[in-house]
């Protein structure tokens, strides 16, 4: 996101203005991709910032052909390489967790076995592993977050055992909801409480409405014909 991105809703009047700015987020940006690793090209516009990249994938020659032709043409209109978290010089931290650079054969969808593509596999649980205090649980699907009226904050989690249908609970000092955007909404509304009785975070009841989930992309396609 860039600033235009922040600042769109107090310019145009809709909506609610953001409460933080791009430059609160930039340094965190700024960690991320030098943890993830972004392959990417310092292109120097604001709608899309440049941050800590790794060296970007070259240009096919029809990609080169189009953006040169474009910016021959137009000032405000940009061909860009597109920006992935594609490890292309690793540095010596993902190196350290056993990501080695991306071989290029496109089969990120099936799995990185090279760890180059960032993923929870390849990175995270790697680097959560070597800290010593990693438990995984497998077969457990996390049906509520356990909320405490005394302290006013969540307390934990608690799952459903796939195999014995059993529920257990683990106790958290902080609690990160992934669930993506239905599951999230499942969870919370599982979640009740005599704070929270239509689910936690849910006092107004807008939890369940106007839900959005995540586009994988909007991709044009076109076939470029060199005579």
């Amino acid at each position: 996101m860039g600033k235009k991105d922040f600042e769109a809703n107090a310019k145009d009047g809709h909506g609610v203005a953001w409460p933080i700015s791009y430059d609160d987020l930039a340094p965190w940006y700024d960690y991320v991709e030098s943890y993830i690793g972004v392959s990417a090209n310092k292109d120097g516009l604001d709608s899309v910032p440049d941050g800590i990249f790794q060296p970007p994938w070259e240009m096919s020659s029809a990609e080169k052909f189009i953006a040169n032709n474009m910016a021959k043409k137009y000032r405000d209109r940009h061909l860009i390489i597109g920006r992935s978290a594609n490890l292309t010089k690793p540095t010596e931290a993902q190196s350290s967790l056993g990501r080695t650079r991306c071989q290029a054969r496109s089969y990120c969808a099936r799995g990185c076995t090279f760890g180059a593509y960032f993923s929870s596999l390849s990175a995270t649980l790697p680097s959560a592993k070597k800290t010593g205090n990693l438990t995984i649980v497998t077969d457990a699907i996390a049906s509520s977050i356990d909320y405490d009226e005394a302290t006013g904050k969540a307390s934990g989690v608690t799952i459903v055992d796939v195999r014995s249908k059993a529920t257990r609970s683990y106790r958290a000092r902080v609690v990160f909801l992934c669930a993506s955007a239905l599951g999230s909404v499942q969870v919370l509304l599982n979640s009740t409480s005599k704070t929270f009785p239509n689910g936690i975070a849910n006092s107004s009841g807008a939890v369940g409405h106007y839900i959005m989930d995540h586009f994988t992309g909007v991709v044009g396609m076109a076939e470029v014909l060199m005579v």
